[in-house]
């Protein structure tokens, strides 16, 4: 293990002096100035860090192996390490046998920090391994809370472990998400978006992947190929990347954005994000008359302003959708993502990547590809669940208005002059039957009898959309109507096939059903209101 140090951040004494003095000084030489540790250590300071516990590691082991000795092959046999294990904890600290007292929830990261000789003898400085919990703001002494309007879709649980002396670990569990930073040598952006868009799912048959597991399956061979800006190879190519997620078992739905420069590409990512689908967005970053550059980043979540103005504001100058709706991701304003070379957890604005002109005009800094993770069972894309869920949905209405049947919400919703809001989002029966247990806004609720009418013919997994009017969106988070669609089928050849595809309708008062004849059954239900919107598993803290 090799020695542990501790060090105890108290009262009145700069964070910043630690990381500055203590760490780059004695742990790190002074040669490192990485912004990804120096952003990890400025989220810590918001959460009121108190002790950080220090270990020496050995290049030897297990956690560091494969790395340290694919840059052995890369650089040279007799190169030097110094590698670095850092444990924060939100709680002072005087000898590290307390740790074994300390609750899971006083852990706030875990992070491996790599230092190495290059070519020229000189250091370098990465993190290979980092997992922190999700930004919190302390409100009082002992309440973290999170960050308000944060929506983080893509985290799990970790276990990780911290030395007490060389044969004891204390190991604890972190809800987060894990980071890492290319290496430049054998490992670059993409290796790390990989890394934190794999490692951040829950795959029973992988553990912590790793970089040179990437390299196995794109055939990188270290002693052979230079993998840098000026050597064999400066990357990995989009096909590579998407190898790589088959051949872990993924599938993907892909987005082509400087060939389809009219596609919206932050209503693609946000449907399968709330899906809580990893996504992985590239953007490009310079123009030179030979190549384009382009970075590649994870997208973990999203931030989302209920007060934003321009939504509304579209119709001073024209319909936001040709079928009058406005998708519920008009409201987000940011992307929470990783950034291997700046660190984790940022904010990105949505209209930062966004350009008017067209690619061959002004090709710089402008999203190209947009990758979501999905499930193996899922091949029917996100856009046209939405789509049908409009389509499918005002054929009901026109229908139920010319016979004088629409509920009190629904004829609201049919002569409403502004546009109505569709949420589309991959749902599992189990989270759609949990959120049954709510009340409208009249105080209703759904007897087990209309839970089982409503349940009983959904198939594990399907495309919901929750339809409701933009008062009732921002202010309630309450819907009128759930659409659902199946997720399983084949490409769509022609459009009027979305009223063969739908399973079923959920209004107020009722609910509509598919069937074979094409004449949909009609189901009375408890509910007779607005409802609220559907919250997943695990964000029972967030507000959505």
């Amino acid at each position: 293990m090799g020695a542990i140090s501790k060090v105890s951040v108290e009262k009145g004494k700069s964070f910043y002096d630690f990381i500055d003095k203590y760490c780059l000084e004695k742990i790190l030489g002074g040669h490192s100035n990485n912004r990804a540790f120096h952003r990890l250590c400025s989220l810590l300071r918001k959460m009121d860090v108190k002790t950080a516990v220090v270990e020496r590691l050995r290049a030897d082991r297990p956690e560091v192996t494969e790395e340290c000795a694919a840059l052995k092959a890369r650089i040279a046999p007799t190169m030097k390490f110094r590698v670095f294990k850092f444990t924060f904890v939100r709680k002072p600290l005087s000898k590290l046998k307390e740790l074994a007292n300390f609750r899971d929830d006083d852990f706030l990261a875990s992070v491996i920090f790599v230092n190495f000789t290059d070519e020229r003898g000189g250091w370098r400085s990465y993190v290979f391994q980092a997992i922190l919990i999700r930004p919190r703001v302390m409100r009082s002494r002992e309440l973290l809370l999170p960050l308000l309007n944060n929506y983080l879709h893509i985290q799990k649980d970790f276990e990780c472990s911290v030395g007490i002396s060389p044969d004891m670990q204390r190991k604890f569990v972190l809800r987060g998400s894990f980071f890492c930073q290319q290496n430049q040598f054998t490992s670059v952006c993409a290796h790390a978006s990989l890394l934190m868009t794999i490692n951040n799912m829950s795959i029973p048959t992988f553990g912590i992947v790793s970089a040179e597991f990437i390299n196995q399956i794109v055939k990188i061979d270290h002693r052979s190929t230079r993998l840098d800006p000026t050597g064999d190879r400066s990357g990995l190519s989009r096909d590579e990347v998407l190898d790589v997620l088959k051949a872990c078992g993924l599938s993907i739905k892909h987005l082509d954005v400087l060939k389809n420069p009219n596609e919206e590409y932050d209503e693609f990512v946000y449907k399968y994000l709330e899906s809580k689908c990893p996504v992985l967005l590239a953007f490009t970053t310079d123009l030179t008359q030979q190549a384009m550059g382009r970075h590649v980043v994870p997208v973990l979540g999203h931030t989302l302003n209920s007060d934003m103005w321009r939504p509304e504001a579209e119709e001073y100058l024209h319909p936001v959708h040709r079928l009058n709706y406005k998708a519920s991701s008009s409201w987000i304003d940011h992307f929470i993502i990783h950034d291997d070379n700046f660190g984790m957890y940022f904010c990105l604005p949505v209209g930062a990547l966004k350009r008017i002109t067209l690619p061959k005009y002004d090709p710089t800094f402008r999203v190209c590809d947009v990758i979501a993770v999905v499930p193996p069972s899922v091949t029917t894309p996100a856009w046209e669940a939405e789509y049908a869920s409009v389509v499918v949905t005002k054929d009901f209405i026109r229908q139920g208005a010319a016979l004088g049947s629409l509920d009190l919400w629904t004829e609201r919703l049919a002569v409403y002059p502004r546009s109505m809001v569709v949420r589309t989002f991959l749902v599992q029966k189990t989270d759609y039957l949990a959120s049954l247990d709510g009340t409208d806004f009249a105080g209703n609720v759904f007897a087990p009898a209309d839970k089982l009418v409503l349940t009983q013919d959904l198939p594990d997994r399907f495309w919901l959309s929750e339809i409701t009017l933009p008062d009732l969106y921002c202010a309630n988070k309450n819907k009128i109507i759930d659409f659902f669609y199946g997720c399983n089928h084949s490409v769509l050849k022609n459009y009027n096939d979305v009223f063969k595809r739908w399973i079923q309708i959920r209004f107020p008062f009722v609910v509509s059903k598919q069937t074979a004849s094409g004449t949909p059954t009609m189901t009375r239900l408890g509910v007779e209101s607005h409802y609220p919107l559907l919250r997943l598993v695990n964000e029972d803290d967030m507000e959505w």
